[in-house]
């Protein structure tokens, strides 16, 4: 059975749609697992990200925003095989990101919901990753701000590109729209500089080495 880990603290309109999250996920036979960050600090979703997949026993593992559904079951399965037989070590199984009005957590069909906005080749939201590779790129790092949106799934997906055999299958996701506690602002944002660090990095796997290595580790 493969583990579905889910970075989750409740927050502002999120409930329902991380229900309907885990309901899925569940319904399709997957292993859900749920992980918080330090809890005396803001929300850093890369620290719950780790936690989550430190519980995890399985070969290949789901990494899944709450707020997030693929349009295509079959997407992530094929994901799930081509990572299982090695072939890649990680895959996006989706191109378009999706991001649709909150009042549509309840309709079945999302493919006409109201588009709030939509991304294409996004670096997170449903990667299907081996969990070994996912360690040895040093996992998401926890150096970035707790509380501060933007720029850390960025830098994952950078590692991964440098480091290991990354790939995307074309298909589609859906985010729910929700308030974000501390904004969404990409200009005056203090992951920027930690940020900038995979970017000058990002094709020297040397450079990229050095730098994940004071990322998190599996223990």
């Amino acid at each position: 059975m493969t583990d579905v880990c889910i970075p989750w603290r409740e927050g502002p309109g999120r409930l329902l749609a991380f229900t309907r999250c885990i309901n899925y996920w569940n319904r399709h036979g997957f292993n859900v697992i749920t992980a918080d960050s330090d809890p005396s600090q803001p929300f850093l979703c890369n620290q719950a990200r780790n936690n989550a997949v430190r519980q995890a026993n399985s070969a290949v593992v789901v990494i899944a925003d709450g707020d997030t559904l693929p349009e295509h079951y079959a997407l992530v399965v094929t994901a799930i095989q081509l990572v299982a037989d090695g072939v890649y070590d990680m895959v996006w199984p989706f191109t378009v990101y999706r991001h649709i009005d909150a009042e549509w957590v309840r309709v079945d069909d999302l493919l006409s919901a109201p588009v709030v906005k939509q991304y294409r080749n996004s670096p997170a939201g449903i990667i299907v990753v081996n969990r070994e590779k996912f360690w040895d790129i040093g996992g998401f790092d926890e150096n970035f701000t707790p509380g501060q949106w933007g720029y850390d799934d960025t830098a994952f997906a950078l590692a991964a590109r440098t480091l290991v055999r990354t790939f995307r299958l074309p298909g589609m996701v859906y985010s729910f729209d929700h308030p974000v506690e501390g904004g969404r602002d990409l200009v005056d944002n203090a992951n920027k500089y930690r940020y900038s660090l995979y970017f000058m990095a990002s094709g020297n796997r040397k450079r990229m080495r050095e730098l994940v290595g004071c990322s998190a580790q599996s223990e």
